[in-house]
């Protein structure tokens, strides 16, 4: 579930909502607000950081960081387009009909729900098992390294799995395809879905079962891969690739 997106909660700003606006949950103020910036092609700038809280009190603060909230608890630009051609009744001018999902519009909303429902919500990371500074070697035994990076990595396996069931078409295919699509692309989606999530900055590893630890505590278990996968997030986050876009790519890396 998106952060914040509670049952009858607006996911961006928490304020009360009835139903999703462009494929979440939001009130109609956050809906407007959107509506009008992607159909204006604005921009904005932030003032701070471009960390700014967005709450009900203060979502007025800080256009900036409102939009990109609205973007990381996934609504989708491409369906205000396509609600801007609508007529009053709602209906497209004289196009030959598709089938309900066959749309790139719903494909998109479709992988976005499908992230989204796969990652663990901002508010209820794990953080129990995170420590800034190791201990020394000899005063930990390397099983225990190797044991979390195997559950680890069986867990994501899992997720990823109930992740792809959810992609348009991927049930559809022979179990057999499925499984071998799935062992052929875990490893590039367990390394690009945890660069996606994590924060690099603060050298903060977050896994798809809500568990945050620091590079330190993944040395041992991940050897030279813990450095190459901050890197891949550093980049990514200096892209700014917003979920739409990532949830497209996600499922571009399984079938390809």
């Amino acid at each position: 579930r998106s952060p914040g997106a509670g049952e009858g909660r607006c996911a961006v700003c928490g304020d009360n909502a009835s139903c999703q606006h462009y494929g979440v949950r939001t009130c109609e103020g956050c809906k407007g607000f959107f509506k009008r910036t992607v159909q204006k092609n604005a921009k904005y700038i932030c003032l701070a950081n471009k960390d700014c809280p967005v709450d009900k009190r203060r979502r007025n603060r800080c256009q900036f960081c409102r939009f990109q909230k609205c973007l990381a608890v996934g609504m989708v630009k491409e369906v205000v387009r396509t609600d801007s051609l609508k007529g009053r009744r709602g209906r497209l001018p004289s196009k030959p009909k598709q089938p309900p999902d066959a749309s790139p519009v719903s494909l998109i909303m479709s992988l976005v729900r499908a992230h989204i429902d796969s990652i663990p919500s901002a508010t209820k990371l794990d953080y129990s098992k995170f420590q800034e500074s190791v201990p020394c070697q000899f005063e930990k035994e390397d099983s225990v390294d190797v044991q979390q990076f195997y559950d680890l990595l069986t867990g994501s396996m899992d997720v990823i799995r109930k992740w792809a069931e959810k992609i348009q078409g991927f049930t559809e295919l022979p179990k057999e395809d499925q499984d071998l699509l799935l062992e052929s692309a875990f490893l590039e989606l367990f390394i690009l879905r945890l660069a996606y999530r994590s924060k690099p900055d603060e050298g903060k590893l977050i896994f798809c079962n809500g568990v945050v630890l620091h590079r330190l505590q993944c040395v041992r278990g991940f050897g030279e891969w813990i450095d190459a996968i901050l890197e891949f997030s550093q980049s990514l986050h200096r892209m700014s690739v917003d979920v739409p876009s990532f949830s497209c790519l996600a499922a571009l890396v399984i079938i390809t």
